[in-house]
C-alpha cells in the first residue's frame, strides 16, 4: 500500500453487529490486607466472591511461583444483545497534511497461521516473537485512515495475539514482559482501532489462571472499563509496575471518551512510594500529566526526580567554571518550534556578554538553530544509557534550560549538575519539582507572587513582562470575507490539550447555537503517534458529530491560511495556548479564555489585556461558554470585535517587547547574587527590575 494513497484514503463508516459480552465485578468490600482483583463496572452487588490470585514468573530457572496478591474473583460473563444493530459514531470530517515523521504508512504482514502453527506446535517463544515483530512494525508505521482491508489486518493481528494471551499455558517471562511493555500505548490503540474496542473481556479471563502478571500488565489499560488497584502490580514487582505505569495512558494522546479521561486522572493520583524511571521512556507521562492535572504532575515528577538522582547517584560532570561561560539546554532549538519562537528573543540578549554553548538534546540534524552560539554539544538517551560525554569539560558558570519536559534528556539532566548555577524558563511553563534546577525565570506580568512557592519548587526570579517574548508571525494576512453558510471557529491545540471536558464545552455551544457550526482542530504531528489518528477522530465524533474539521501537519504559511478561513477562534483551558494566541491575533481574529492562576493559563489573557480585549477574558465553565454563544450568534459585535482588532497596532502594543533586556540582567544578578541567594532561608521571588 503506497504511502499517498492510504493517506488520502477516507475514513470508512461501519454499522457493526456487537456482542455485548459485560461481565461483573465482584464485591469491593475485601478485608485489610487484601486488595480487590479486577472489577467490571456494570456487576451487580451481590456476584459470588471467591479467591483468585496473580502470580509472577520465577526470576530463577524452575524457581517457585509466587503468589502476589489474592481476592474475589470476577463473576461469569454473560453475553446479551447479541444481534442488536449498533449505528456507528458520526465521522469527523478531517484534513490531514504530509506525515512529518520518518514512520512508514501501511500495515505490516502477519501470518495468523503461521503463528497459531508455532503455539499448536510448542514453540510458544517463537510464536510471541513473531507477534513482537509484527508490533514493532506498527511502531513504525502512521494509520490515518482505516480502510476494509486494514481493519480485516489489523483485526487478524490483535484477534491472535489476544487469543494467545488468553492460553493458561503461554507464559510470559519477565524479559518478555519487558519487551512487549514498550508496545503497550500502540497494542491499546490498535484494540481499540479492532472490532474488540478493549480487552475487559480477556482481563476477565485471565484473572483466574496462574502466573497471569506479565498479561495483566499488557492487557489492563486506559482504555479498559475495568479497574485494577495499581498497587497490585507495585506489591509483585516494582520495575515492571513502573514500566506499566509509565506506558498505561500514552495511547490516549487526546483523553476524549469520558471513561478514558477519567481512568488517566484516576492512574495519575496514585503515586507509589516504589514507582521507578524505568527508562528513557518518561517523558510522554510527565507530557501528558501536566495537561491533565498539573497538581497530580509534580507528584510524580517528585517521585521520578528523586529516583533519578538515586540512580544518578555523584555521576556529574566535574564542576571548574568559567564565568562567562553560559549553556543553553534545549532539545527545541529550531525555528518553528514554540520553545525556539518565544524564548530565542531571550538567549539573543546575552550574547554580547557571555560565551554561549548549545547543548541540543537528542540526534543531531541540520535543522537545529546554531547561529550565535560559540559551540555546539550533544547529549543523547537510549533505554537506560545516558551519553553526556560531549559536556567533558565544558566549565559553564550557569546552565538555562529553556524547557524541561519536552525531552527525556532535559528532565534527567535537570537532574544533575552542569553548572554550578542552573535555571529554566516557559519553554515548557510548569516547575520540574524537585530537580537541580535553582531558579525559574519568570514574567512580572502573569506570575500571581502569593503563589510562587506553592507553585514552583524552583525560587521565581520575575523580570518585566512575560519572560516569553511573542515575536511577529512570517506571513502576511489576506483578511478574506468570511463564509456566510456557517460559523467556523479555530480550536488551535495540540493533541494533547484536547480532552473531555473541554470537548463536552464544545458541545453545550454547538447545542446552544441554532446555525450551523464547523470546528477547525489544529493538533500538530502528534496526533499521529500510536496509530491514534482513527481512534481521535471516532471519539471527536461521538460527541461533536459531523460538525468537526481536524487539520494536522501543515505548513506554518498553509496553516495560517486555514485559520483566516474562522470567524473567531477560543483558547483551551486549563493548558491555554501562547504563540497560538499571537497567532490569531495577528489575522484579526478574537480568541475567547479562561484565566486561571498559573502562567500557561494566565498568557492568552496578558496578551489580550495587552490589545484592548479584555471582555474576551473569562472566569469559568459557563462564561466561556456564553462568549462563545454570543461570539457565534451576535454577528455585530463580533465582527466590532474583529475591526478593532485589525485596527489596533501589533507592533506597538505586543510585539515591540524591549523586556529582553531584564532577562540578560537577571542572568547576572544570578551570577553575582547566587552563593548569597543559596545561604537564604526564604523562596520569595526575586524582582529585576
Amino acid at each position: 500500500m503506497s504511502k499517498k494513497a492510504n493517506r488520502h484514503r477516507k475514513v470508512s463508516k461501519h454499522s457493526q453487529k456487537r456482542r455485548n459480552g459485560d461481565a461483573a465485578p465482584p464485591p469491593t468490600g475485601v478485608a485489610a490486607p487484601a486488595v480487590s482483583g479486577p472489577k467490571l463496572d456494570h456487576s451487580p452487588a451481590t456476584a459470588p466472591a471467591e479467591p483468585f490470585s496473580l502470580w509472577i514468573q520465577p526470576s530463577a530457572p524452575n524457581g517457585p511461583q509466587r503468589r502476589i496478591d489474592s481476592g474475589p474473583r470476577p463473576a461469569k460473563l454473560g453475553i446479551g444483545n447479541l444481534n442488536v444493530q449498533r449505528a456507528s459514531a458520526p465521522d469527523v470530517q478531517v484534513r490531514l497534511g504530509e506525515e512529518s515523521t520518518d514512520a512508514e504508512d501501511g500495515i505490516p504482514s502477519f501470518d495468523a497461521k503461521d503463528v497459531m502453527r508455532r503455539y499448536l506446535e510448542g514453540d510458544h517463544a517463537g510464536a510471541f516473537e513473531e507477534c513482537m515483530r509484527t508490533m514493532k512494525a506498527f511502531d513504525k508505521s502512521s494509520l490515518e485512515a482505516v480502510s476494509p482491508e486494514a481493519r480485516l489486518q489489523i483485526n487478524e493481528f490483535v484477534g491472535t495475539l489476544l487469543y494467545l494471551l488468553t492460553r493458561p499455558d503461554l507464559l510470559l517471562t519477565r524479559e518478555q514482559t519487558l519487551k512487549i511493555m514498550g508496545g503497550h500505548h500502540t497494542l491499546t490503540n490498535l484494540v481499540a482501532i479492532s472490532i474488540f474496542k478493549s480487552t475487559d473481556i480477556h482481563l476477565a479471563i485471565i484473572s483466574e489462571q496462574p502466573r497471569n502478571f506479565g498479561k495483566m500488565l499488557l492487557l489492563h489499560s486506559v482504555r479498559n472499563k475495568s479497574r485494577i488497584d495499581p498497587r497490585q502490580f507495585f506489591n509483585a514487582d516494582p520495575e515492571l509496575a513502573s514500566m506499566w505505569y509509565a506506558t498505561y495512558g500514552l495511547s490516549a494522546v487526546s483523553p476524549i471518551a469520558e471513561h478514558v479521561w477519567n481512568n488517566v486522572k484516576q492512574h495519575l493520583a496514585y503515586v507509589d512510594d516504589r514507582l521507578q524511571v524505568p527508562d528513557h521512556r518518561i517523558n510522554g507521562l510527565l507530557f501528558q500529566a501536566t495537561y491533565v492535572d498539573d497538581d497530580q504532575a509534580r507528584s510524580i515528577k517528585m517521585r521520578f526526580n528523586a529516583d533519578i538522582q538515586r540512580q544518578i547517584g555523584n555521576r556529574n560532570p566535574k564542576l571548574a567554571p568559567v564565568r562567562d561561560r553560559l549553556a543553553i539546554v534545549t532539545g527545541k532549538w529550531r525555528h518553528g518550534t514554540a520553545v525556539h519562537r518565544s524564548l530565542s528573543p531571550l538567549v539573543n540578549s546575552l550574547r554580547n556578554k557571555y560565551r554561549l554553548t548549545l547543548v541540543h538534546l537528542g540526534k543531531r540534524d541540520s535543522s537545529v538553530v546554531t547561529e550565535g552560539f560559540d559551540e555546539v554539544r550533544n547529549v543523547t538517551q537510549e533505554g537506560r544509557t545516558l551519553d553526556c560525554s560531549d559536556l567533558h569539560n565544558g566549565r559553564f558558570q550557569l546552565a538555562f534550560f529553556p524547557d524541561v519536559g519536552m525531552t527525556s534528556e532535559s528532565i534527567w539532566l535537570s537532574n544533575m549538575r552542569l553548572a554550578p548555577i542552573q535555571a529554566v524558563g516557559y519553554g515548557h511553563p510548569t516547575t520540574t519539582a524537585g530537580s537541580r534546577i535553582d531558579y525559574f525565570i519568570g514574567g512580572a506580568e502573569v506570575e500571581l507572587v502569593e503563589k510562587a512557592q506553592e507553585f514552583y519548587t524552583e525560587r521565581l526570579v520575575l523580570i518585566p513582562g512575560l519572560a516569553a517574548v511573542p515575536v511577529y508571525p512570517a506571513y502576511q494576512p489576506q483578511f478574506p470575507p468570511p463564509v456566510q453558510d456557517r460559523i467556523v471557529i479555530n480550536l488551535p491545540w495540540g493533541v494533547a490539550k484536547i480532552n473531555h471536558p473541554i470537548v463536552k464545552r464544545l458541545q453545550a455551544i454547538q447545542q446552544r447555537v441554532s446555525r450551523p457550526i464547523e470546528f477547525h482542530f489544529f493538533p500538530g504531528s502528534g496526533l499521529h503517534r500510536y496509530h491514534s489518528v482513527p481512534v481521535v477522530l471516532k471519539e471527536l465524533g461521538a460527541i461533536l458529530g459531523t460538525g468537526a474539521k481536524v487539520y494536522s501537519n501543515r505548513a506554518y504559511a498553509e496553516y495560517m491560511t486555514v485559520l483566516e478561513e474562522a470567524h473567531f477562534a477560543l483558547d483551551s483551558y486549563p493548558f491555554g495556548g501562547y504563540n497560538t494566541v499571537v497567532d490569531s491575533l495577528h489575522l484579526g481574529k478574537p480568541m475567547v479564555t479562561q484565566e486561571g492562576d498559573r502562567f500557561y493559563n494566565r498568557a492568552s489573557s496578558a496578551l489580550l489585556r495587552r490589545v484592548g480585549l479584555e471582555e474576551l477574558i473569562t472566569h469559568s465553565e459557563e462564561e466561556y461558554i456564553e462568549k462563545a454563544v454570543r461570539l457565534a450568534t451576535d454577528d455585530e459585535y463580533r465582527n466590532e470585535l474583529s475591526t478593532r482588532l485589525r485596527n489596533t497596532d501589533l507592533r506597538a502594543c505586543l510585539f515591540d517587547d524591549d523586556n529582553t533586556q531584564y532577562f540578560c540582567k537577571a542572568i547576572d544578578y544570578l551570577i553575582e547574587n547566587h552563593e548569597r541567594l543559596q545561604r537564604a532561608t526564604g523562596r520569595q521571588p526575586i524582582f529585576i527590575r
